[in-house]
């Protein structure tokens, strides 16, 4: 591989001579980000897969692992790692080529220029008018890339860990030749497909745009081709779930199904979408801002979250508790335990708002005028960090509740309160209120930081009130199991 991208950067630096103009991102874009050299990445990353497919059903890695799910995921995080460390040398490579023609901190003007004034190109150009750094884009490239590698890898491994080696041996040399003719123009569609606004995202899947971020970008053809990647990811785990002896109707599947479909009734309830991210955004989280059925809305995946929570705590009992804190030796490190799976819970709750808000409107990242390029992934992140942090701020008041008082009980009358605390127009609490409920206000829409992330202040409050708590009292649960113990 190594040997390959020397001799990519090496032909193309001969056919792109530098000039005063450009700089190395230039020459490496047009190179790492090319698709074509995706393609044949994929295709040479079936070989140590399909080295790797009959490890997983071997009796011994079963013995070791315990399950065929936990075999393919042993197996997928080895093989990530050592495409992490590959793809990281090949890119190496091409950067070490391309540094003599000037790493700047910037994009050359050439790029800039083609980047304002026409439709993005292959390379830098098909990144500047999204992103001001280039080092920016070297990592969403690694990163793209790294994740198409590894849901491949684990969707081949799932099918051959579920007795259907065939299909498995074909996963990977299916999908590098797919991106490859695609990449080349080969596929019987326009190359490239039209640009975002012609076409529907959802339904348009160019398998280059799997390699490739730029190209994905800039056709709008990532949804598609990511939704049907994650689709085949599902199907794969779930057939795999199924041998393993398991049932769709467990808690894990459930819980993940609700958060789904709260996500769902939360981005598509907003009915048409349209303007500059702000807008968009400010039209689909109107929280406190909107009507009573935009607010109930905008609150329904963090609170879906907290409700999964508070159900779980007190299905469990004081004996589940009790066995966690011997575990772990006090109710401190149970304490510290819990919150990294709560900020792991708030993370995937936040991921799949996001997720939904892309595909609902993939113009928050393409409809931006070009010198505003990164605004909309900013506006990404912080509606990103907002939903995280006001799920945390949930999850962490129905820990609090499950430790002084009986959470059955206490979190239906939490929960009411603070829907009705959290609309002004019920009851205005001034400066309290962004503290109280998310929402982002259509009329000053530039405003998210605050309105989005002003829930992480109480959320550090109450980390620090369960941290003296679990100091100075036992749980509630536990309180009252001990009271009717014989001393």
């Amino acid at each position: 591989m190594i040997a390959l991208m020397v001799a990519l950067a090496l032909a193309a630096s001969t056919v792109r001579p530098p000039s005063p103009d450009t700089n190395a991102w230039d020459l490496y874009f047009v190179v790492v980000g090319n698709p074509q050299f995706g393609g044949l990445l994929i295709l040479l990353w079936a070989v140590p897969v399909a080295r790797a497919l009959s490890r997983v059903a071997h009796p011994d890695t079963l013995m070791r692992s315990g399950s065929r799910a936990r075999a393919v995921g042993e197996v997928t995080g080895e093989l990530t790692g050592r495409a992490f460390v590959h793809v990281v040398m090949v890119c190496a490579a091409a950067l070490v080529i391309a540094a003599p023609r000037g790493l700047g901190v910037g994009w050359s003007s050439q790029v800039l220029g083609h980047a304002s004034a026409e439709p993005a190109e292959d390379g830098a150009s098909s990144f500047a008018q999204y992103l001001d750094l280039p080092i920016a884009a070297v990592l969403l490239h690694l990163l793209w890339v790294m994740l198409a590698l590894s849901l491949l890898t684990a969707i081949a491994l799932a099918l051959a860990a579920a007795g259907l080696t065939r299909a498995a041996r074909v996963i990977v040399p299916i999908a590098g030749t797919l991106i490859t003719l695609a990449a080349f123009g080969a596929l019987p569609w326009p190359d490239p497909p039209a640009p975002m606004g012609t076409v529907s995202p959802v339904w348009s899947i160019d398998p280059a745009s799997l390699v490739d971020p730029g190209h994905a970008l800039n056709t709008g053809t990532w949804p598609g081709a990511w939704t049907l990647l994650g689709l085949l990811t599902l199907a794969s785990l779930l057939v795999l779930w199924h041998r393993d002896g398991g049932r769709l109707q467990s808690g894990p599947w459930l819980s993940v199904g609700v958060l789904v479909a709260a996500g769902i009734i939360t981005v598509w309830g907003a009915g048409d979408v349209a303007g500059t991210p702000n807008e968009i955004v400010a039209t689909l989280f109107p929280g406190r801002f909107g009507d009573p059925i935009g607010y109930v809305r905008t609150l329904l995946l963090p609170l879906v979250a907290a409700t999964l929570v508070a159900h779980y705590l007190s299905v469990s009992g004081a004996a589940w508790h009790l066995q966690q804190v011997l575990r772990r030796g006090s109710h401190t490190r149970w304490l510290s335990v819990t919150l990294v799976r709560f900020l792991v819970l708030a993370v995937i709750t936040a991921c799949v708002g996001l997720i939904l808000v892309l595909i609902r409107a993939p113009s928050v990242i393409t409809a931006e005028p070009v010198q505003a390029g990164s605004r909309g992934l900013g506006v990404l992140a912080i509606v990103a960090l907002g939903l995280c942090a006001h799920t945390l701020m949930l999850l962490l008041l129905v820990l609090l509740l499950w430790w002084v008082r009986a959470i059955e009980y206490a979190w239906p009358v939490a929960l009411g309160t603070y829907v009705v605390l959290g609309y002004p127009a019920i009851v205005s609490l001034g400066p309290i209120a962004p503290f109280m409920s998310l929402g982002i206000d259509p009329g000053h829409s530039a405003h998210l930081w605050p309105d989005l992330a002003g829930p992480l202040i109480p959320a550090l409050g109450l980390a620090l009130a369960l941290g003296i708590l679990a100091r100075t009292h036992i749980p509630y649960p536990l309180h009252t199991a001990l009271e009717g113990a014989p001393s």
